[in-house]
């Protein structure tokens, strides 16, 4: 009986030590918006468009102890309303057909990691996740690339989103004479500053 009472609690100490040592080994990063940038941009049946994202927020969760390299979550979260450009009547169509005043967030919640190499300091892999906007959630993949310190990550790319994925009616404008297509391109460039967890 003793001797099956130390197996068990040999085994609950190293289960302890290697959830410690995993957590240990992980780093939550904020996203450091001062640093970052999101903009959206397509194409017209007159000419082409961009707008930023102005307000937005994010948290990482990400492992770079030795081999074992991944990420374990991620957050982000940016205001509707923020997404904007030097033109209002372009800003209000854009707001009307997000359906701000009903759905004033666009979120991406983390699911799963894969393709994920780190070299030296370079890092690459494809996020895939659940992109809400307009009150309609996809799941999505996101081809990333990046470069990783002992404080900091950066990642940036490219995707390209569909809007009639979302519900959301490219706008128009001058009574449907100008058209938007309903693909754009979101290009993100983002920064991410680590804390460890046991500071």
């Amino acid at each position: 009986m003793k001797t099956q009472k130390k197996l068990i609690t040999g085994y609950l100490i190293l289960v302890l030590l290697l959830v410690a040592g995993s957590v240990l080994a992980q780093k939550t990063y904020q996203l450091n918006t001062d640093n970052s940038s999101m903009e959206v941009s397509g194409t017209s049946n007159v000419h082409d468009w961009a707008m930023d994202v102005n307000k937005f927020k994010g948290i990482l969760s990400f492992n770079n102890q030795g081999s074992d390299v991944g990420i374990s979550s991620l957050f982000f979260e940016a205001k509707a309303k923020s997404i904007l450009s030097d033109k209002n009547l372009m800003n209000k169509k854009a707001h009307e057909a997000l359906k701000t005043d009903e759905y004033s967030k666009i979120t991406f919640r983390f699911a799963n990691v894969k393709n994920l190499n780190a070299s030296g300091n370079d890092i690459t892999g494809t996020i895939e996740g659940y992109l809400t906007i307009a009150g309609k959630t996809n799941k999505i993949e996101l081809a990333f690339s990046g470069k990783l310190s002992d404080s900091q990550l950066r990642v940036k790319d490219t995707y390209t989103l569909n809007m009639s994925d979302y519900n959301v009616e490219p706008p128009t404008a001058m009574l449907g004479s100008i058209k938007t297509d309903e693909k754009v391109l979101v290009k993100f460039d983002m920064v991410f500053t680590g804390k460890d967890y046991e500071s």
